[in-house]
């Protein structure tokens, strides 16, 4: 944005650094600048705007700094004002409806009302059509808070409404009211139209901003007209989150294939290679990096076949249209004029040349690093002590099997089989959660041993839950998933099978607990239900995170000198322990490795260990 003397045909701005801040500062929606790596006094410099700045570049670029020369403050203050996660900034809301064929429809609304994030009302300062059927049937009647009135387009193949308010809002919520029926005042719209005066069926609905779209809608189904629709009008996906994505014919994960191979999804694990990092591609775009190369390469469609490979090293912008339940449509916008096209998977691998969506189009998406905050009623509490595994549908817990309940069970004992019973009380009964590398394991209070699958590996649906010894291997941990409500799913992280009741139902006792494929549905979910006795008080005492309070043992005692930085905490190794060294801080006196609390303010455990 600098430009550059006539002379130089690539425009670029060679001057010292100060010089280049100071350009900055002068310009009012400069944030920010990138320099080489091998500048001294006149290297070349640009200057970047919000929703601009990109930690993935040439290969020359070696750093992006803000006018004051703060690296991650720039960046985060750009990915900020560029992606809301609760809304889209916008100045205009369109309603859009394309209909191929002779004669085309009418365009109705009784009321159309758009809302920030915190729920308020934004008003509307103009509303323009793309024509008006009757007199009475003007613009403003859609929002005029009266439902009995309605606005409406004469019959088209391209009709829609726009909403004009007037300056950036954070717009959060569109909802259309269709209008009340079919009679008034559209007695003269043809008997074939009467049908569907109400439908709005293939309408999309875009947010703009500075004339151009930053959200879209996919289209609105046709069927049965509904009473209201509402459009959430929040980003998909969330700029520096990991993401992997279930293709839409074969529901199985998708894999960066490498150098000019299409992406696969055929995939029932879920490694590094399924893992894409989403990049922030501007104008309410994203852009994914590939994982086989450890996010080096951005993904895109290739120019002959439209194969999705990854092996680009400029930004390839996607549009996500989100479809709701974790699904999603990736519509990649026109490049050089030409049409914007959807990406699907195809029957030898994927790509991104569909004029029209389909089934085969539709991706699930989760996110596995660096998540936007989870819906609040689909979050729970994991115990910090132990707990029974209470099947949520039926209440029967989770028992280790024995011909005797009373007895204690053994550490020699092996492969002790899980069955759902009732009764949920007493240690033999109780587990506690252990963390694991990006994971959980789930260990019997009793005796130590850990649920596995049957044969170590849950490869296949219908594998037995067993109890064994070992708590150390990355094939028996757990991902604890949210199931809303405050109830989870116990799914195995290798295989990513779920608990379930065998046969389906834990309506009986002595049902055995197995894996399986499937991961939704009431029979799956658990409560995590903590042993009353050892509900305590907790007090938090905190600790300064430097290397004088934290002393790191074991395989990770080559972090010891760095603990004072925090990108370190997340490559430390669970098997071994980070112990407190020195507590001297909000009153805790001691000096043992795992320092002990007065006796007073003791919770049931005193270590301060992870």
């Amino acid at each position: 944005m600098f430009g550059g003397p006539a002379t130089d045909k690539k425009k670029r701005y060679q001057v010292p650094l100060k010089e280049c801040q100071d350009r900055c500062s002068s310009i009012a929606n400069c944030t920010g600048i990138s320099r080489y790596v091998n500048d001294a006094q006149g290297g070349n410099c640009w200057g970047w705007t919000n929703g601009s700045a990109t930690r993935v570049a040439g290969h020359h670029i070696s750093y992006t700094i803000d006018r004051d020369g703060n690296l991650t403050k720039a960046l985060l203050a750009a990915q900020s004002k560029t992606f809301d996660s609760d809304a889209i900034n916008g100045s205009v809301v369109l309603i859009d409806i394309n209909t191929p064929g002779a004669g085309g429809r009418p365009l109705s609304l009784a009321e159309i009302a758009v809302y920030d994030a915190n729920g308020g009302d934004i008003e509307v300062k103009e509303v323009i059509m793309s024509s008006q059927l009757l007199p009475t049937t003007g613009a403003m009647k859609c929002v005029d808070g009266n439902p009995a009135t309605f606005c409406s387009t004469k019959a088209g193949n391209h009709t829609w409404i726009k909403l004009i308010l007037g300056k950036d809002h954070r717009v959060a919520k569109v909802t259309l009211l269709p209008r009340a029926n079919c009679d008034k005042d559209g007695s003269t719209v043809t008997k074939n139209a009467k049908a569907d005066c109400r439908s709005i069926a293939n309408a999309v609905i875009t947010v703009l901003h500075d004339d151009k779209v930053w959200w879209e809608s996919p289209p609105i189904l046709g069927g049965q007209v509904r009473n209201l629709y509402e459009l959430i009008t929040k980003p998909v996906l969330k700029p520096g989150s990991i993401v992997a994505f279930k293709g839409g014919k074969n529901n199985k994960w998708c894999t960066d294939s490498g150098k000019k191979k299409s992406i696969l999804c055929k995939s029932s694990r879920l490694s590094d290679w399924q893992k894409f990092k989403v990049v922030d591609a501007g104008q309410g775009q994203v852009a994914f990096l590939g994982g086989k190369h450890h996010h080096k390469y951005f993904c895109g469609p290739e120019a002959k076949k439209n194969e999705w490979q990854c092996h680009f090293k400029k930004v390839q912008a996607f549009r996500a249209l989100d479809l709701g339940k974790n699904s999603m449509v990736l519509k990649r916008t026109g490049v050089d004029g030409k049409a914007d096209k959807f990406c699907s998977e195809t029957g030898t691998g994927t790509g991104c040349g569909k004029k029209t969506f389909d089934a085969d189009s539709e991706f699930s998406v989760e996110c596995v690093e660096n998540c936007p905050p989870a819906a609040e009623d689909d979050t729970g509490k994991i115990p910090l002590g132990s707990f029974y595994l209470k099947n949520a549908e039926f209440g029967r817990c989770l028992h280790p099997m024995s011909t005797d309940p009373d007895t204690p069970l053994k550490k020699s004992d092996v492969d002790t089989p899980l069955t759902f019973n009732s009764g949920c009380d007493g240690k033999r009964l109780q587990f506690k959660v252990v963390a694991g590398k990006k994971g959980y394991f789930l260990q019997h209070l009793e005796t130590g041993k850990c649920i596995q699958p049957m044969n170590g590996e849950a490869d296949a649906n219908g594998i037995s839950l067993v109890l064994n010894e070992g708590c150390d291997r990355s094939r028996f941990l757990f991902n604890i998933k949210p199931a809303g409500k405050g109830l989870f799913y116990l799914q195995n992280k290798e295989y990513e099978r779920c608990v379930r009741p065998k046969g389906g139902s834990a309506a009986a006792d002595n049902v055995l607990s197995v894996f399986d494929e499937k991961c939704t549905g009431k029979a799956l979910k658990f409560i995590l239900e903590p042993h009353k006795d050892e509900e305590v008080q907790y007090t938090i005492f905190p600790l300064p995170g430097d290397a004088k309070t934290w002393a790191i043992l074991g395989k990770n005692k080559h972090f010891s000198k760095q603990a004072d930085r925090g990108d370190f905490a997340n490559q430390v190794t669970s098997e071994d322990r980070i112990t407190v060294h020195r507590e001297q801080n909000a009153g805790i006196q001691g000096s043992s490795c795992c320092g002990k609390v007065p006796q007073q303010e003791r919770p049931s455990s005193s270590r301060f260990c992870l």
